[in-house]
């Protein structure tokens, strides 16, 4: 998929874990044309209530729907929707995910992606390495665009029957078997590579001063919702929920 901001104002959010609230009132304030997740909703170490859970069904449920909303896979998703061998991970509990199962409407699922262009930016969950380009790879939109979407279709059906696939592989630096991570696992403050000509936004690895980092023309957003983008006409603008 590849979008432009050109007379639209596009919000970029991440890694909402649990955070359904926060979410709902960014999403007021910036009122935005579209709106972009870079995926993780469930799985939090301080709102992991019954509750919380529900919440956070309920609002997935409601913006995955919407026509001007592109949702991401992350690695929470992942686990939480199709809990396996390969996609469990830290934050998952078998007696919540009864509560997912009641809850969440599993066809608006369907519309979920692996990544998606956004002018010049590659959006995904953790980012893509130059490990895993081919060696025929153009570092041009539409070759990407296009490799990835085959990728994806993979990932998607080793995602529902059980099986493993890069994207959602952790590497060395999370404990996995991979040199570096995949889509959903590439560690931004360990792996991550600001890739010449393809500048990443991204989420999955936690800053925990609370504010975008930057490497090279990259962007980690994962705040825990305490900062998130805005892109206008290809203008970006790091937002606070402080100055909300």
């Amino acid at each position: 998929m590849i979008l432009s901001s050109k007379g639209s104002k596009v919000l970029i959010v991440s890694d909402i874990h649990n955070e359904s609230d926060k979410l709902r009132k960014i999403l007021k304030e910036e009122s935005a044309d579209i709106t972009i997740s870079l995926g993780d909703y469930w799985h939090s170490f301080h709102k992991n209530t019954d509750l919380d859970v529900k919440k956070t069904c309920l609002l997935y449920n409601e913006l995955v729907d919407k026509p001007n909303f592109v949702n991401l896979w992350g690695n929470h998703c992942c686990a939480e929707i199709y809990p396996n061998e390969y996609t469990l991970c830290s934050g998952f509990n078998p007696r919540k995910r009864t509560i997912t199962e009641t809850f969440l409407d599993f066809k608006a699922v369907e519309k979920t992606k692996w990544h998606c262009f956004l002018d010049d930016f590659l959006l995904t969950h953790a980012g893509l390495s130059p490990h895993f380009l081919p060696f025929n790879a153009e570092i041009n939109i539409e070759w990407l665009d296009n490799w990835l979407t085959r990728e994806g279709e993979k990932a998607t059906i080793a995602l529902k029957t059980s099986q493993s696939h890069w994207f959602f592989r952790a590497g060395m630096a999370r404990g996995g078997n991979q040199i570096v991570g995949g889509l959903n696992w590439l560690d931004f403050n360990d792996e991550f590579v600001d890739i010449e000509g393809l500048p990443q936004i991204v989420g999955h690895t936690y800053q925990r001063i609370g504010k975008v980092r930057a490497v090279g023309k990259s962007f980690c957003i994962d705040t825990q919702l305490n900062q998130w983008v805005t892109i206008t006409n290809k203008k970006l603008e790091i937002k606070s929920f402080k100055d909300l």
